[in-house]
């Protein structure tokens, strides 16, 4: 969605310099101020302030963990989270799960997310607002070092081409295993997340390649009415149960095949066994690991 900005300031340059409207002025100065802006940090009132829990009223988003405590105390876990689909509202909308004792998600759970987002005027507050941090592998092993949990959109942008759309359930899974041997590496149990709904707001076309080299979607992409606003359509954050996972400083192939087949098995199962909230249209899907 931070494509749109460039087209935005483009616009209001334009009207600022050849329409002289002073309204497009002051919006080109507010960007102008958030570029220069540093990002901050992890904000509790903004993650349970009035604007999430519209966005949490209007999809009807609920979520479903194990019963708790289903995660070991102080011990950091790694937060596998699907679909990414167009937009990964779901994982979104799962923050302020965290540290809710009825719940038993771990917090600070310390969210993972494409550098470019932080990097961008006003996409950068809001995820560094949420307590994310560029999806890399050194940072994601020091949090695990320190004791925090992590949250990780696995699919990364491949995911809105080749994952989950209104049409299909399908997860962008099978050559995606880096996540499952820097679990290994620090012995963190890994924790499947699937996002029922999520990939019903909306839709998009793009170019795949370009989008992947620079890990950001390039496309056009459309929801409710045909405009880029998400369609209406409830969320259910489906938590399963840790998988146990030993320390192993330098896994094998074999290691991390095995795991990862064990993974794709229990996110499967996760999805069966709760599809069916979301109505009888739901219970004939299948999710497809591609």
């Amino acid at each position: 969605m931070a494509q749109l900005l460039p087209i935005i300031v483009a616009w209001c340059a334009f009207a600022a310099v050849v329409l002289r409207s002073p309204t497009a002025a002051l919006l080109l100065a507010t960007v102008a101020l958030a570029t220069a802006l540093p990002p901050g940090a992890r904000s509790q009132p903004f993650l349970h302030s009035r604007v999430w829990d519209c966005w949490r009223r209007r999809f009807r988003y609920s979520g479903v963990v194990p019963p708790v405590p289903f995660c070991a105390p102080g011990v950091p876990h790694v937060f596998a989270h699907f679909p990414h689909a167009v937009f990964p509202m779901g994982s979104f909308l799962s923050f302020p799960l965290c540290g809710d004792p009825a719940t038993g998600v771990p917090a600070p759970m310390e969210g993972l997310c494409a550098t470019v987002l932080l990097r961008v005027p006003f996409y950068k507050h809001v995820f560094a607002w949420l307590g994310c941090h560029p999806a890399d592998k050194p940072r994601m092993m020091a949090h695990l070092a320190a004791g925090r949990s992590v949250g990780v959109i696995v699919e990364g942008v491949a995911g809105i081409f080749h994952g989950a759309t209104p049409s299909a359930e399908r997860v962008y899974l099978s050559n995606r295993k880096g996540f499952v041997k820097a679990a290994l590496q620090a012995g963190a149990p890994l924790v499947p997340v699937y996002h029922l709904g999520a990939s019903q707001l909306l839709s998009f076309s793009g170019v795949a390649d370009a989008s992947r080299a620079v890990r950001a979607s390039l496309g056009v992409y459309w929801g409710a009415r045909g405009v880029p606003l998400p369609r209406r359509h409830d969320i259910i954050s489906l938590v399963g149960r840790p998988i146990v996972v030993p320390r192993v400083d330098a896994p094998t192939q074999e290691e991390v095949d095995s795991l990862h087949a064990r993974f794709c098995a229990e996110l499967v199962a996760l999805f069966d066994l709760h599809k069916h909230l979301l109505g009888p249209e739901w219970e004939a899907k299948t999710l497809k690991v591609v």
